[in-house]
């Protein structure tokens, strides 16, 4: 998601805020949807590139599981999205700003594309999802060289147990090359198999830096356990002298990165 803001940004968009949903019993919950290990650093996310953060607890469950989100109802977790984005408009509307897109990190996913998509279209707005259709294995290289720090938070799936959670995809760019080789991983981690931690971007102000952590075994298992990381304690260290608009322009410079529209 984080990525995908900074494509937003690179194509001419304007970045106003972010929007979280979050277990409303914290911890990890089995979302179709919304990745909500981490949703701990969120506001700090926000501190760190400058923005104000909206925030709703997950109430609602994914009822509607076929790729179309048809017959929904209220208590489907996607209708947690549908609020969280009004509530988002509504305000900025009454500050005399209009909201005129949503970004969607989807890269594969027509699940979730398609349902991000629907609450668009009810609210009116745009959907931006640069990500969509680029080919995985050129889009993790492209996410390294941007300077994109992320650590894996999460891990669920053969290959990946608990001595590759804090490690950052730099440094498991090979292995997770060789295990979507011989298990079929998904190399950006799309499918779940692994959820990552942005601590550093061209669009921070601030870098993240973790002083504690914590690994929580969701569950246990010799083949594929399911394994988290819970930030315990953090802070903010301010990159000096950091134009993140230069930054991103000298990216997009040295390594564009063609979406679908441009193909």
């Amino acid at each position: 998601s984080i990525f995908t803001c900074v494509q937003c940004i690179a194509n001419g968009h304007k970045l106003l805020c972010i929007a979280n949903l979050y277990p409303s019993g914290g911890g990890e919950a089995d979302s179709y949807m919304y990745q909500t290990v981490g949703s701990e650093m969120i506001t700090m996310i926000g501190e760190a590139i400058g923005v104000p953060v909206y925030r709703r607890p997950i109430t609602g469950k994914a009822i509607s599981i076929d790729l179309e989100y048809k017959d929904y109802t209220s208590k489907d977790e996607v209708e947690d999205l549908y609020e969280l984005i009004k509530h988002i408009k509504d305000d900025y509307k009454s500050k005399g700003i209009e909201l005129h897109a949503v970004s969607a990190g989807a890269i594969l996913s027509e699940y979730q594309k398609a349902r991000v998509e629907h609450v668009c279209k009810r609210l009116e707005l745009k959907c931006l999802a640069p990500l969509w259709k680029i080919e995985q294995a050129v889009l993790f290289d492209h996410i390294c060289r941007w300077n994109i720090e992320a650590i894996i938070i999460k891990v669920c799936t053969l290959g990946l147990d608990a001595k590759h959670l804090g490690k950052s995809l730099k440094e498991l760019h090979d292995y997770l090359f060789k295990i979507s080789k011989e298990y079929g991983v998904s190399i950006c981690g799309e499918g779940g198999e692994y959820e990552s931690l942005v601590l550093d971007s061209p669009i921070y102000k601030q870098r993240i830096v973790i002083d504690k952590l914590q690994i929580v075994t969701h569950v246990s298992s010799i083949i594929c356990p399911v394994l988290y990381l819970v930030v315990e304690k953090a802070h903010l260290e301010p990159k000096i002298g950091f134009d993140p608009m230069e930054e991103i322009k000298k990216m997009q410079a040295a390594f564009p990165l063609k979406t679908l529209q441009d193909r």
